[in-house]
């Protein structure tokens, strides 16, 4: 996209690469303390929200001159992605007996390698669908309703935290 859609270098595009990987490094740390005060629901709608405020901006006609807030973006999108995949990745464990723990660990491997070998089709497709009008518009509102589909079980987490504060 920031090659063929922006007109930018190699390099320039791997330095907005980087500030997503940046993002998603800087944000991780926080997790666990974000998961002890906001709760494990409201930290995974924070990362949601993070990482559509990080990709909804692509869809702005004239972002492509815009290298500060390409920058930002890609960050705040590698905050957003960084806590969810982190986040993901831990609470698989979350209330597993030991004994569950090897299933947990196989089946978390399994729909990772699944994950990345559908999500980048799926982008693949929906470039395809695009491509006719040299648009980027439909991969960046896949991403952006991939991204909003997982406050869905952010939701359904939160619902959980507040059954149990309020049971105890």
């Amino acid at each position: 996209m920031f090659i063929q859609g922006f007109g930018h270098s190699e390099w320039l595009a791997s330095v907005w690469v980087g500030a997503h990987g940046l993002g998603a490094l800087v944000s991780r740390p926080y997790l666990k303390n974000l998961c002890e005060r906001l709760g494990v629901g409201n930290t995974a709608l924070l990362g949601c929200s993070l990482a559509v405020m990080g990709t909804v901006p692509f869809l702005w006609p004239g972002i492509q001159g815009s290298d500060p807030l390409i920058a930002l973006t890609m960050v705040l999108r590698g905050a957003g992605i960084g806590l969810l995949t982190l986040l993901g990745m831990s609470h698989a464990y979350h209330d597993l007996e030991p004994t569950q723990t090897p299933d947990a660990s196989a089946l978390s491997r399994l729909l990772t390698l699944l994950g990345a070998s559908v999500g980048p089709a799926i982008v693949a497709i929906l470039y395809v669908q695009g491509a006719h009008s040299g648009s980027f518009q439909p991969v960046l509102m896949g991403l952006t309703l991939v991204t909003l589909l997982c406050a869905i079980p952010a939701v359904r987490l939160m619902k959980e935290e507040l059954k149990t504060k309020a049971a105890s």
